[in-house]
């Protein structure tokens, strides 16, 4: 038995139309994004504050609305999320995010929660930077997931397209509560 193999032909000439990840569409986050919870028929939220993930190939920290369900992320907060990310080593090299065109938004169920809080004080991962400079300990980042029994909701998730290019953007998410 003969085994063939054939190798394409890969000189400069044929590569001309191979497209490098230079040639590729890249996504900016805008300066600011703001998020507002409000109850399912539209009114203002009234409750304490509720977490709200955000994630742009790496997940930044939960946050927390104010107790009128408001939110600002910054385009700092994904850069000193995306450093957190970096720091823990776990590629060997620094992904290029500018390909992600979604910015995930969501706000958990609370099963989803104490999930994501367990994983979190299992994985034996120290506290990180970003985190510490929002919560200050590990402890209270871990209960940051969890709101307290009157703002617990339904889950709800939205994206963020970043084609459209916008500096500002404003995401209202209508919640149930559970």
């Amino acid at each position: 038995m003969s085994l063939t193999f054939h190798f394409p032909d890969l000189t400069p000439a044929r590569c001309a139309g191979v497209l490098d990840s230079n040639q590729i569409a890249h996504f900016e986050l805008p300066e600011e994004i703001r998020i507002e919870i409000v109850e399912a028929d539209r009114r203002p939220w009234a409750g304490p504050s509720v977490p709200v993930l955000l994630r742009r190939g790496y997940s930044l920290p939960p946050l927390k609305t104010d107790d009128r369900g408001r939110l600002r992320v910054t385009k700092e907060a994904f850069q000193r999320a995306e450093t957190d990310e970096v720091s823990t080593g776990l590629m060997d090299h620094r992904g290029d995010y500018s390909l992600v065109r979604y910015v995930e938004v969501s706000v958990p169920s609370t099963e989803q929660e104490l999930a994501m809080a367990t994983a979190r004080r299992n994985s034996g991962w120290p506290i990180l930077a970003f985190e510490k400079v929002i919560y200050g300990s590990l402890d209270r980042l871990l209960a940051a997931y969890v709101p307290p029994a009157a703002g617990r909701v339904m889950p709800t998730h939205a994206v963020v397209d970043l084609a459209r290019n916008d500096k500002e953007v404003d995401l209202v998410l209508n919640v149930c509560r559970e």
